[in-house]
C-alpha cells in the first residue's frame, strides 16, 4: 500500500462509527506520523463499519468492526486479550484487535515495521526519531501478535497524570500507565484500576481515628489507636470496606469513566501490625489448626489475606466482572494459612528478595523459590509481579540517585519467561516514572530517571509484550534506531554503566557521542544524558 508519493497523499485512514476513543486516536496518530515522515496529509474519516464504500482501495482501517466478516479467525483468538493484527486484502489494510487500544498497537508495529521510527522515550519533543522520506511505502503488512499476561504495563509511581507517558506506553503496546487523571482516564484505553496503599479508602485517620478509633491499629508501646495502620478485626470493618470501594467502583461508571477492570485491597508499606488482642490473638483455621503470633510473618499475612478474601467476597456479590486482587507485599509476601478462593489474585512485589537472580534460578534463596511456588498453587494462574528495580521517585529525593543501566534486564526477561510458561502468571508491571521536568522533593528534575537509561524503559515495554524475543538483537534496534550515527558509542557507554566503567571513559563516550550524532532528536537525547551525568557525578 502506498501512502504517500512525492509528498502527496495517495491512499486515506478510517475508524469505525461511534467507536472508542482511543481507535479514533491510532486513525489520526497514523495520520500524523505520516504526515511527520512524508509531508503528505492523509485523509482520515469516520465510516460505518459495514456498508458502501469499504471496499475502495488503499485505505487503512483502524479498528475491530472493520475486521468482522472479513478475519473472523484473527478475532476469535483475541477473546480475553488485548492482542492485535495487520492484515491486508483486496489493496486495503486492516488494523485491529481484542480491545480498543489494540488498533494502537496495530497501528504503531505497522508504522515501526515500514519506516525507522522510534518512540524512544516519553518526551514529545526529542523522544521519537525518525527519518522523512518523501514516498512511503508500506510492505510488511501481515502480522498477528498476542501477549502471554493480562497485564503487561507499567506502575509510573509518584507523579501521574501525565498524559505524555500513557501515549508512550501503549505505542510501546504497555497496558497499564497508572492512569489515574479523572480528566483523562479511560481516553488512553488502557485498564483501569483501585489501587495502591488504599488502606484510607476504607477509613481515614484524618476524617475516622476521632469517632471510630476501633477501625486503627492499636499501638502496644503507646497504647494508642494510631492511624499508621488498620485493626483488621474491628467489628464492621469488612462491611465498611466493601461499601466504601464498591461507591467508589460505581462512581467511575456513574461519571462516564470505563469500568473498573481490577481492585487490589493494598496495605500500608509499613511492617507494622494491628496489636490488639483480638489481632495479636492465635487465628483458627477452618481444619481447626491455629496460626498464632510466634508464626512470626505468617500470623500477620493470614490476618491480612483472609480480610482481603472477606471484603473482595462481599463485592464480588454486586461487581463479579471485575478481578480482586491483595497485595504480596511486606508481609504479605508470606502465602497465608488461610484458604483463598481460585478466583482471587495476587500481585507479588518481590523487591529486595531475589537479589538479580531469577526467581526459579537454582542460585536463587530456597525460600523465594518456594514462596513463588507457593503462590501458584494457592492461586494458579493468578499471580502477576511487580518489580521495582528502577531508580526510584523516593531515592531522588534523598539524595542523588544511582545511575541504572540494561544490566538487570537479563534477568527481568527470564522472570517475564517464567511467569508465562512455566508459572503461567497473569501479569507483570515495573515502577517507573513520567519523563518530565517537574521536580522530586525540589531536587532534580523527574527526567533524569529517563536520561540515566532510556533503553532500560524501552526494553522492558517490549520484553512485558513477548519474553522470548532475542534480547541482543532487541538492544541493537534501541541503539541504532535511537542514536543513529552515535548508536555505537552510547551502546558502548550504556553497557559500559552496568561494566563499571570508570567514570572519565563514560564521560568521555557520551561527549563523542554527541558531537557525533547528526540526528537533532538523536543528538538533543545524548545531550541531556550528558547534561545530567555531570551533574550526578559533579565532584566524584
Amino acid at each position: 500500500v502506498t501512502l504517500a508519493l512525492n509528498g502527496a497523499p495517495k491512499a486515506e485512514i478510517a475508524y469505525p462509527e461511534g467507536c472508542h476513543s482511543v481507535e479514533k486516536f491510532a486513525a489520526e496518530d497514523l495520520a500524523h506520523w505520516v504526515k511527520e515522515i512524508s509531508g503528505a496529509e492523509l485523509a482520515v474519516k469516520e465510516r460505518k463499519a459495514e456498508g458502501k464504500g469499504q471496499e475502495t482501495r488503499d485505505t487503512i482501517f483502524v479498528g475491530a468492526s472493520f475486521a468482522k466478516g472479513k478475519f473472523d479467525d484473527d478475532l476469535a483468538k483475541f477473546e480475553g486479550n488485548d492482542g492485535f493484527a495487520i492484515r491486508e486484502k483486496d489493496g486495503n489494510l486492516y488494523l485491529f484487535g481484542g480491545e480498543p487500544r489494540s488498533a494502537h498497537y496495530a497501528v504503531c508495529r505497522l508504522l515501526e515495521e515500514n519506516t525507522d521510527i522510534i518512540w524512544a522515550r516519553p518526551d514529545p519533543g526529542i523522544g521519537t526519531v525518525f527519518t522523512k522520506s518523501a514516498t512511503l511505502d508500506f510492505r510488511k503488512t501481515d502480522r498477528i501478535e498476542i501477549p502471554p499476561y493480562w497485564l503487561h504495563g507499567l506502575d509510573v509511581c509518584g507523579i501521574r497524570h501525565d498524559a505524555d507517558m500513557n501515549v508512550w506506553s501503549r505505542r510501546n503496546g504497555a497496558n497499564l500507565a497508572d492512569d489515574t487523571d479523572p480528566r483523562t482516564k479511560g481516553s488512553c484505553g488502557l485498564l483501569s484500576m483501585i489501587y495502591g496503599h488504599n488502606y484510607w479508602r476504607i477509613a481515614n485517620p484524618k476524617s475516622d481515628l476521632k469517632d471510630h478509633p476501633e477501625y486503627f491499629g492499636y499501638n502496644a508501646a503507646t497504647r494508642k489507636r494510631e492511624g499508621e495502620t488498620l485493626c483488621l478485626s474491628a467489628p464492621g470493618l469488612v462491611d465498611l470496606a466493601a461499601r466504601r470501594f464498591g461507591a467508589m467502583i460505581e462512581a467511575e461508571t456513574a461519571a462516564g469513566r470505563p469500568p473498573v477492570d481490577w481492585l487490589l485491597l493494598g496495605m500500608r508499606g509499613t511492617w507494622f501490625c494491628c496489636q490488639c488482642e483480638t489481632c495479636a490473638a492465635p487465628i483458627v483455621l477452618k481444619d481447626g489448626t491455629k496460626v498464632g503470633p510466634d508464626d512470626g510473618e505468617l500470623h500477620a499475612s493470614t490476618r491480612y489475606w483472609t480480610f482481603v478474601r472477606d471484603v473482595c467476597t462481599k463485592l464480588r456479590e454486586r461487581h463479579p466482572e471485575i478481578r480482586y486482587y491483595g497485595w504480596g507485599y511486606h508481609y504479605g509476601r508470606t502465602p497465608p494459612a488461610c484458604e483463598l478462593p481460585k478466583w482471587l489474585h495476587c500481585e507479588l512485589d518481590m523487591d529486595g528478595d531475589y537479589k538479580g537472580i531469577p526467581y526459579l534460578d537454582p542460585r536463587q534463596d530456597k525460600t523465594v523459590r518456594e514462596r513463588i511456588r507457593k503462590w501458584n498453587e494457592l492461586l494458579p494462574g493468578h499471580v502477576s509481579y511487580l518489580e521495582s528495580w528502577f531508580i526510584s521517585i523516593d531515592s531522588i529525593s534523598g539524595g542523588v540517585p544511582p545511575v541504572k543501566g540494561v544490566g538487570e534486564i537479563p534477568c527481568w526477561q527470564r522472570n517475564l519467561r517464567d511467569m508465562a510458561h512455566v508459572l503461567k502468571g497473569a501479569g507483570a508491571q515495573t515502577y517507573t516514572c513520567p519523563d518530565a521536568s517537574r521536580s522530586a522533593g525540589g531536587k532534580y528534575p523527574i527526567s533524569i530517571e529517563w536520561d540515566a537509561c532510556p533503553a532500560a524503559r524501552w526494553l522492558t515495554t517490549r520484553l512485558l509484550w513477548n519474553p522470548d524475543q532475542d534480547l541482543a538483537a532487541l538492544k541493537k534496534f534501541y541503539y541504532t534506531r535511537t542514536y543513529r550515527e552515535a548508536a555505537d558509542l552510547m551502546e558502548e557507554f550504556t553497557e559500559g554503566v552496568d561494566r563499571g566503567t570508570d567514570k572519565g571513559t563514560l564521560e568521555d563516550l557520551l561527549r563523542r557521542a554527541v558531537a557525533k550524532a547528526e540526528h537533532p532528536n538523536a543528538k538533543a537525547m545524548i545531550r541531556r544524558q550528558l547534561d545530567h551525568w555531570l551533574l550526578l557525578n559533579k565532584g566524584k
